[in-house]
């Protein structure tokens, strides 16, 4: 069994690689209707705003949201047509109007996706700041958070309730704009089904409160990706999580620790292995200190995105995973946080 886990942020995966165009081709009207521009994708400023929202949604109980890369492509073309075409904030385009009052005036914003060719087909709302000479992350999120509109938009409150399903950001000079859209973006690379809630024990095997979700799943070769799966031995399998770490963990050392349950037929009871960082699965007894890390020593952020498996499991039982991260001794206490719904399979 191979087993490969690394470390990145959500982001990592569902950015697409852009043949960028030169500037000339971008600037002016260019921005409208040119494939490709430097900034469609995600930089370091807007990755830092992607992750500051989402934290700012969890803790106020709700799911962080997918990096949309169709989203993150209009958020960025219109920050640029702010700043070099309109030079005042607006929802609208300098092709087209907006105008809260005006209904037939909508599509102008709803529909600036599919104007731009992207793959993202449903309608998408955007709120956006300005300041001064330029706009950081923090200065942004900021404004929303103070403005009771665009605060009620990022929580979903009020007739925002319907859930947001995928989130763009763009900064553009002084301009910073957050796309939002209730389908996820099928150009995203990954979307994993949710597992839920977290189960946090403590070094007596109590259980703590804690906010931290998960997401994950396993997609049989380039399938979609599902918690609960029959599959095949001879099915290449590629298993992923997303953890949302409690705000409260955030920037601690933890071990990043994956495990399964394994019941095999004919078999009474399941077995646990635990599995190391070299990928090698051994026997664990359920004891949270002798649990060995697969990550040792990671600095939790925000968002971390695990990739678990790849390839062929040549036994057949029901397996269920489990991975998550367990904060250091040297944290004020040791806590196992792990998915509370176990990914799901049953190998034929």
């Amino acid at each position: 069994m191979k087993i490969v886990l690394t470390i990145s942020l959500v982001l990592a995966a569902a950015l697409t690689n852009y043949a960028l165009a030169d500037n000339e081709t971008c600037s002016q009207q260019g921005i409208l209707t040119a494939k490709d521009c430097p900034g469609d994708g995600l930089e370091r400023e807007e990755l830092r705003l992607y992750e500051m929202v989402n934290q700012y949604r969890l803790q106020n109980g709700l799911y962080p949201l997918s990096l949309s890369p169709s989203l993150t492509r209009v958020a960025n073309r219109h920050a640029r047509d702010l700043a070099e075409n309109i030079g005042y904030l607006t929802p609208s385009w300098s092709d087209c109007r907006y105008n809260d009052n005006d209904p037939s005036t909508w599509n102008c914003m709803w529909q600036a996706p599919q104007r731009l060719n992207t793959a993202y087909t449903t309608p998408g709302h955007e709120i956006a700041a300005v300041n001064g000479y330029k706009i950081f992350a923090i200065t942004a999120l900021q404004q929303w958070q103070q403005n009771s509109a665009y605060n009620a938009v990022i929580l979903n409150q009020y007739q925002w309730i319907m859930p947001w399903q995928a989130m763009g950001v763009g900064i553009y000079q002084r301009y910073a704009v957050l796309w939002l859209g209730r389908t996820p973006d099928p150009q995203a690379a990954t979307q994993l089904p949710l597992l839920g809630s977290a189960q946090a024990l403590d070094i007596n095997n109590q259980f703590v409160e804690t906010s931290t979700t998960f997401n994950g799943g396993v997609a049989i070769g380039t399938g979609a990706f599902e918690n609960r799966v029959a599959v095949n031995r001879a099915d290449t399998l590629a298993a992923e999580g997303i953890i949302a770490v409690d705000p409260k963990h955030v920037g601690e050392k933890a071990d990043i620790v994956v495990y399964v349950r394994v019941k095999l037929p004919e078999v009474g009871d399941a077995k646990l292995y635990m599995l190391t960082a070299e990928g090698k699965p051994q026997p664990w007894d359920n004891e949270v200190t002798h649990l060995l890390p697969f990550q040792q020593n990671v600095t939790l952020k925000p968002i971390q995105s695990l990739k678990l498996y790849t390839g062929q499991l040549d036994l057949s039982a029901i397996v269920q995973v489990y991975f998550g991260y367990r904060l250091s001794p040297n944290t004020k206490q040791m806590l196992l946080v792990v998915n509370n719904q176990p990914i799901d399979l049953q190998i034929k």
